[in-house]
């Protein structure tokens, strides 16, 4: 008999001391960098073996919590592992297991309001590891949601997600803390990834995780507060910025996650203030958080425009090397998709036309589409008169334009699949036009417009 065998038969003791000690030895197993591979197939093929970690991940009585423990760090070290994550899911239960190693302000509430005993149970709580169950249940749930299959079994535990997102929760005193402690910040950081994952799944599956994540109504809140007071934790803000980006993919979870307020401003206050890289990529962020917010949604496109001043400064964002891609987007999303009552706010629009017609010019790939496709919004605003104006501005001519924009067209209808404007590669197809529609389109304009280039 090898030693694994021999742990494995420990955990079926009737003796608390033998589980622990089979447990242990799986875990150092596991974790060895020599035997983790062999160790890891040999429990993933054994039923009885998963089935029994998995139960050991409900035993909450103080006296088992190192055998819980190393049961978690197994689960964790299988999770990670696909064909193993597949058959840790498919146990009876299992979601179910890994949700009770999760523990909340409210699961203590209502455990307290179901027994008599409030004072024991308090007794023993107090000296139970909770942060500890809480982050290897958020690594395990991160594994897990790698599969697509495996996030619809996520949000269709009951109280798992709800859980989740309660434990995302930071407040302004943590936020602003200097003095937190990393593990605090870590499981928050840890259950905006698993919200994260989860709002990007695909198909009906992430359309119900987006429904079920805004249904509780704290998500939205919780992602406000990090972006509000988070400016000294980037990587929240980031993830933040993220799950609210992702949540957008659906029309309306736009209208939802305006009803949290102060969205908008936030986001435009975060993409304005680029710095270090690590501020940039937030920046960056909060700039395709607002792309997708206002992609085909008067209402957003409204909100952003109230906004003082923020046609000029997403302007004077085109001239920012780090902010022109996604101002660019929002510019060209206000243009298109605003109310007519909306605009007389979009008139100063057509100042970026010597800058947006430099970019069409002179840049490739994202920069050259997105550009095209605002240059095209801000022509319609144009009179007939106004064309030759705007040419001699940017010091370009008509002529030199149109030929550009044949130069385009004949290179994107040799590569057709690329497309505009490119925000997020899921679940965005439909809302793409195509690079050639695009240069028609602009063609057509100037010669409507009066060029005097024969297209």
């Amino acid at each position: 008999m090898d030693l694994v065998t021999y742990a494995e038969e420990l955990l079926d003791s009737d003796l608390s001391d033998e589980q622990l000690d089979g447990a242990q030895i799986l875990q150092n197993f596991v974790e060895s960098d020599d035997y983790a591979f062999d160790t890891l197939r040999k429990i993933g093929t054994s039923r009885k073996v998963m089935e029994r970690l998995i139960e050991m991940l409900n035993w909450k009585n103080l006296a088992e919590e190192d055998i819980r423990r190393c049961a978690a760090e197994i689960v964790k070290m299988l999770a990670g592992k696909k064909q193993n994550m597949l058959r840790v899911a498919g146990i009876p239960g299992s979601m179910e297991s890994v949700s009770s190693l999760l523990h909340t302000e409210r699961s203590t509430t209502e455990r307290s309001s179901r027994t008599d005993q409030s004072s024991t149970t308090t007794a023993e709580e107090t000296n139970y590891d909770f942060s500890s169950f809480n982050l290897l249940a958020l690594q395990i749930l991160t594994k897990l949601a790698n599969n697509h299959d495996n996030s619809g079994k996520i949000g269709n535990t009951r109280g798992l997600l709800s859980k989740v997102i309660e434990l995302a929760n930071a407040s302004q005193y943590l936020l602003t803390n200097e003095h937190a402690t990393e593990s605090q910040i870590k499981t928050v950081r840890k259950a905006l990834q698993v919200i994260k994952m989860l709002a990007s799944t695909t198909g009906n599956t992430g359309k119900m995780l987006r429904e079920v994540i805004l249904d509780n109504v704290f998500a939205v809140s919780h992602m406000r507060r990090i972006l509000q007071y988070g400016e000294s934790h980037m990587d929240l803000q980031r993830l933040a910025i993220e799950i609210l980006t992702n949540l957008a993919m659906d029309e309306a979870s736009k209208e939802r996650i305006m009803t949290a307020g102060g969205i908008i401003k936030l986001l435009l206050s975060i993409f304005m203030k680029p710095g270090i890289e690590n501020q940039n990529s937030v920046s960056e962020e909060a700039g395709e958080g607002l792309a997708m917010l206002s992609l085909e949604n008067q209402n957003n496109c409204a909100l952003i425009l109230r906004e003082k001043g923020v046609v000029k400064k997403l302007i004077s964002a085109l001239s920012n090397q780090v902010l022109q891609l996604n101002a660019s987007r929002i510019l060209r999303n206000l243009c298109a998709y605003s109310r007519a009552e909306s605009s007389n706010r979009l008139n100063g629009v057509i100042e970026a036309m010597p800058t947006v017609l430099k970019a069409t010019m002179t840049q490739t790939d994202k920069l050259l589409e997105v550009s095209l496709g605002l240059t095209v919004q801000i022509c319609k605003l144009l009179g007939p008169e106004d064309f030759a104006q705007e040419f001699e501005k940017a010091d370009y001519t008509e002529t030199g334009f149109v030929e550009k924009l044949i130069q385009i067209l004949k290179q994107y209808n040799k590569h057709p699949e690329v497309k505009v404007p490119r925000i997020r590669s899921v679940g965005l197809s439909q809302h793409r036009e195509s690079v050639s529609s695009l240069v028609e389109e602009a063609l057509k304009l100037l010669t409507d417009g009066g060029s005097s280039q024969e297209v």
